[in-house]
Order: structure tokens, then sequence, then C-alpha cells
């Protein structure tokens, strides 16, 4: 990136050219390096609330942030993760035996599942 502190124009530009993943060629790049910034600035508000939801965690849980987006829109939510829940969600998908369902049906089934929440 450009490091010309005489120049806020350059300094835009190189960044621009980052997000647009090349350098700026009379604006071509523009609307690749918008889209790329929103999507790193809602990746960093994501990071944020995973982290934030880990502060009030209990201790040994890991909050993990799911989610799901489609045509009929997104959902989202924050899930706490224990060892103890782990271990009796391994031992639900155990007796569903699905060593021999391929992976297709795996996410239709999570999909299902997501949209039950």
């Amino acid at each position: 990136m450009q490091n010309n502190k005489d120049s806020d124009q350059a300094w835009l530009k190189s960044v621009a050219a980052f997000l647009g993943s090349g350098p700026l060629i009379n604006g071509k790049n523009v609307a690749q390096a918008e889209y790329r910034l929103v999507e790193i600035a809602c990746r960093l508000k994501e990071l944020a609330l995973v982290h934030a939801e880990q502060l009030k965690a209990d201790k040994g849980s890991q909050a993990t942030l799911i989610r799901m987006v489609s045509e009929h829109g997104e959902c989202s939510q924050v899930v706490y993760l224990t060892d103890e829940l782990k271990k009796q969600a391994n031992a639900k998908i155990a007796e569903l035996k699905l060593n021999d369902v391929d992976k297709a049906l795996k996410q239709a089934m999570l999909i299902q599942l997501m949209n039950a929440l």
C-alpha cells in the first residue's frame, strides 16, 4: 500500500487498489474495491460481535456465530458451545448414522435445523 503521507489522494488510491486487488485504472476497479470494503467491514463487525459474546460467555464455553443467507433473507445466531453440548450433539449425530449420507443431504439437514431455531 502507498505510504505517501504527502498526498491523501495517493493513499486513497492505494487503499482502493488493495481492496480491488489491482491498480486503479481510470476508476475501473472502484466498484470491486467498494464491494470488498463493505465485505471486509461486515466480517469485522461479525468478529467484534463474536468477541463481545465470548467475553460474556461462561468459562469453558465457545461463542460461535452461525449465519445462513438465502434468497428468503438472512438468519444469524450466536451459539455457546461447551464440551458437554458437543458431546451430546455428537451422540445424537451418531444415532442418525450419517456415514453413508451424501454431502447434499447433510447440507439440507443443516439448513432445516437452522430454520427450526
